[in-house]
């Protein structure tokens, strides 16, 4: 036995030390950390003093040093924080709307049948692009009386052209002459009837102009229903043979480059609002896109059951990336509108990209200095760059800074582009730590 303990020396203290790391490993007071070379250390569990995450960064308390490479690759960007102006907000809920005078109810002037649907949903029109073609029993009855209108006034005053030479003549009687005038009076003004009742229909000048002058090819009774405006076929109501009347409303034409916003103010603040106010417009499911616009009616009545005034905000309507959605605002939209009431200067502010939320508490990542502590070098060779993670206090915010009332000092260099990268790091400090909450 002594003998195969003696030529086994080896194994069996490999095999102690082995039995051992692995207790240690177990209870949590063993940690492998492999540095640049490739060789390992242990540390303690509650020995916190660095974290190092493939030889690429490395955390210390509230510092992060990143190697150059990784910070250039990432597009990590800093900028000054710096005195300036922020606007103090007044902040209120709506909904967008169409607006006014951006937006046309198509509905056609005769009865009849559906022939032709020449646009659908989505299609952009201009002012007078035809919707759609009615096949009209009235409208085709409307020409047909305007024509005979038109012949008979034509007769009248040839009768009363030659009436009028025989009269002065003497081989007419003055109750003839009138009863020649009377005629032709009576024969303009059902034409006049007439040209008035094609227009009530919708029949263009031109048109007229084609039966007056007997160009027309033929007493048609098709009717083309127009857009009135420039604009997005919103809804179409209209189907081949379907009968409509000229209380149905067929097609929903709109304007979308511009929109309103309808919001309600409560009473305590109506008395800071007033036509021409900046607003800054935001989509309550993606705060990132922003829209501005201008107060364009402050409400003069109080609702009686909500105690608010409604207020509306213009916005111009921003254009879309595809090409399947023209525009990112929608009627029907929840939005929150920030409406500016006055702006305070010489304020120390920061981008509002530079504000971060981390474990509660309202944070900017600062870069403390260009280069890491000294001999602490990357796997490059290159000094890390360290970032610090810095809680601070906030005052007034508006669409692009914030202001800083603790926390920063003018100068301080802050994270305004993919700061997420350095929250990252810390989070898997943590984790490799042992505090997971």
């Amino acid at each position: 036995m002594m003998s195969w303990l003696q030529r086994n020396a080896a194994l069996v203290v490999v095999f102690v030390i082995a039995i051992g790391m692995g207790a240690s490993w177990w209870a949590g007071k063993l940690h492998v950390r492999w540095g640049d070379a490739g060789a390992w250390t242990a540390r303690g569990s509650h020995d916190h003093a660095a974290h190092e995450s493939a030889g690429q960064s490395l955390v210390t308390g509230d510092k992060v040093a990143l190697d150059p490479s990784i910070v250039e690759t990432a597009g990590i960007t800093t900028v000054a924080a710096t005195k300036g102006s922020v606007a103090a907000n007044l902040r209120v809920t709506g909904e967008v709307r169409f607006a006014e005078g951006r937006v046309a109810h198509v509905t056609p002037r005769v009865p009849g049948a559906i022939r032709e649907v020449a646009k659908t949903l989505g299609d952009d029109v201009s002012a007078g692009t035809p919707l759609c073609t009615i096949e009209s029993v009235e409208l085709g009855e409307a020409r047909a009386k305007f024509v005979a209108a038109l012949s008979e006034r034509k007769l009248a005053e040839r009768n009363y052209g030659r009436w009028k030479e025989l009269f002065e003549k003497g081989l007419k009687t003055q109750n003839e002459f009138w009863a020649a005038e009377n005629s032709l009076t009576r024969a303009k003004l059902d034409s006049e009837a007439a040209m008035g009742k094609l227009k009530a229909l919708g029949v263009t000048e031109d048109e007229i102009a084609e039966l007056e002058g007997g160009t027309a090819q033929n007493l048609t009774n098709l009717y083309q229903v127009k857009s009135l405006i420039k604009g997005t076929v919103l809804e179409r109501h209209a189907t081949l043979g379907e009968n409509v009347e000229p209380k149905d409303q067929i097609f929903l034409v709109a304007d979308l480059s511009e929109l309103w916003v309808q919001a309600a103010v409560y009473v305590k603040d109506l008395s800071q609002l007033r036509t021409g106010m900046s607003g800054i417009v935001r989509i309550q499911d993606s705060p990132e896109a922003v829209f501005r616009g201008s107060v364009r009616y402050v409400g003069q009545r109080v609702d009686e059951k909500t105690r608010a005034a409604p207020l509306w905000i213009a916005i111009k309507n921003e254009s879309a990336q595809t090409s399947e959605d023209k525009y990112r605002l929608r009627p029907g939209m929840f939005v929150t509108v920030d409406v500016e009431l006055s702006r305070r200067d010489d304020v120390l502010v920061i981008p509002l990209a530079a504000v971060q939320s981390a474990a509660g508490d309202t944070i900017a990542f600062v870069r403390v200095n260009q280069q890491g502590t000294p001999g602490d070098s990357s796997s490059s060779g290159a000094p890390r760059l360290v970032f610090e993670r810095r809680k601070i206090e906030l005052g007034a915010q508006d669409a692009e800074v914030a202001e800083i009332t603790k926390g920063l000092l003018a100068g301080d260099q802050v994270v305004v582009k993919n700061a997420y990268l350095l929250k990252s790091e810390f989070e898997k400090s943590r984790i490799s730590d042992g505090h997971t909450d």
